[in-house]
């Protein structure tokens, strides 16, 4: 479902895609999530992460087994 609604926005609502990001991350599919991530950024001009996307980025530092960086990310995200 996240990613038929991304399909139908051509990717470019940023709730969506960090959705489907979040979805990644959490299927152990991290560079997906992190390119995904990257493109959010595209979509919203943004200048870095939000705070929503330092859990996806935590995500994917725990899944590579740095747990002290993911540690640090899930608190950026509160």
């Amino acid at each position: 479902m996240a990613l038929s609604a991304n399909r139908a926005t051509g990717f470019g609502e940023p709730s969506q895609i960090h959705t489907l990001a979040a979805l990644h991350a959490e299927l152990g599919q991290y560079s997906e999530a992190l390119r995904l991530l990257a493109h959010r950024q595209d979509v919203l001009f943004g200048n870095g992460p939000e705070p929503e996307d330092w859990y996806v980025i935590g995500r994917a530092l725990e899944g590579y087994g740095l747990v002290e960086d993911a540690d640090r990310a899930y608190l950026r995200a509160e």
